[in-house]
This record gives C-alpha cells, sequence and structure tokens, in this order.
C-alpha cells in the first residue's frame, strides 16, 4: 500500500561502515561514518528536526526549528571509539544539511562524548558486528552474585541555529551509574 502512495514522492538513501580492529588480546578500536540521503520530491515539501531533552521522559522539546519548506537533507556522521577491558571511551557527530525551497541551507549539528567503567570485576561492555551490545553480568544475582555495575560521564552538544533558522541549542552533562543484576535487565539512575 505504501509504494502506491502517490501523496508520498520521496525517496532515500543511507548508509553505514565501520572498521572495528581487534589490538592485542584486551582492546577494541571502532571507527565508523554514516550517510543519508533523502529526495522529498514534493514542490509543497517540509521537514522539521526537534529533540527531547535528555533521557526523553517527556514530550516538552527545548530546540525546534518549526516546518521547514524544503526540498531534501543531506546528511553524515562520524564515530569513534575504544574500549580496553572495562573502560571505554565513544563520540559521535551528526551534520544535517537541509536542502530549502525558499531560503538558505542550513546544516545543524548534534554529537556527544562519553568516557565509562564497569566497576564489577571481571564485567566489560560486549562488542559484536560492529556494535556495542548490552551490559551482561558475569555473576548475575540469580547465581549468588551482585551484578554488574558501571559508572559514565557524557556531554551531548545538539545546536538547531543556522543561517536564518533559530531552533535553539542543547547541551547537557550526564553522570550515570548502570546496575544490571541479570541478563537483558538494566537500572540506570541519571544526573
Amino acid at each position: 500500500e505504501d509504494l502506491n502512495d502517490h501523496l508520498n514522492k520521496a525517496f532515500g538513501i543511507d548508509g553505514r561502515v565501520v572498521w572495528m580492529p581487534k589490538i592485542g588480546e584486551d582492546v577494541q578500536l571502532h571507527l565508523g561514518g554514516s550517510a543519508h540521503m533523502r529526495n522529498l520530491n514534493d514542490d509543497e515539501g517540509e521537514v522539521q528536526y526537534r529533540a527531547r531533552a535528555g533521557a526523553h521522559t517527556t514530550n516538552f522539546r527545548l530546540v525546534d526549528t518549526g516546518k521547514l519548506a524544503a526540498r531534501g537533507e543531506r546528511s553524515f556522521g562520524l564515530a569513534a571509539s575504544v574500549q580496553k577491558g572495562p573502560f571505554h571511551a565513544t563520540a559521535e557527530g551528526y551534520w544535517q544539511k537541509v536542502r530549502r525551497i525558499d531560503g538558505p541551507n542550513p546544516t545543524f549539528f548534534g554529537g556527544y562524548a562519553e568516557l565509562g567503567m564497569v566497576l564489577t570485576k571481571g564485567d566489560k561492555r560486549s562488542y559484536k558486528a560492529g556494535a556495542y551490545d548490552r551490559l551482561s553480568p558475569s555473576n548475575p544475582i540469580n547465581e549468588s552474585g551482585m551484578g554488574a555495575i558501571e559508572v559514565n560521564v557524557r556531554y551531548d552538544h545538539l545546536d538547531l541555529n543556522d543561517k536564518d533558522i533559530v531552533g535553539g541549542t542543547q547541551k547537557a552533562a550526564w553522570l550515570s551509574l548502570v546496575w544490571a543484576p541479570i541478563d537483558y535487565v538494566r537500572l540506570t539512575a541519571n544526573y
């Protein structure tokens, strides 16, 4: 049915590449890039960029471009991460360019950087197929263990201001404590 929807003539192409060499026995490196292209193919096409604050526990949005008349969008992202035993560091950035109908083409930016450490002996974040997986405890509470405990610090930045668009900026510094008592269960406290 969607293919026969003549009101939506948009098409897009997305791609992602990852290089994930393992260095020695204990160091996992992750370098990645992504690209996105979407043409709206509509003389009255619109895009809108907005974000909820922090952990997305509210529908209130601090940043919002409003609806922009557009022909399409182009974007690319870069990511880098390293994990050595229980320690990890990661950073990611994303640039979104709007191909507007009636004004200059703005480019918006968002990104984050994070440092973290798993505190329980023998535990670390799992990594497979080019992506980080869940924190899986080696001594879960259902086997008389305490589960896995991780602490993270993170900084997020989102800027929806460029050219004549004032969508706002959003910045956040995070401190989080994660407890995984058993596999597939995680409790997180963020400040």
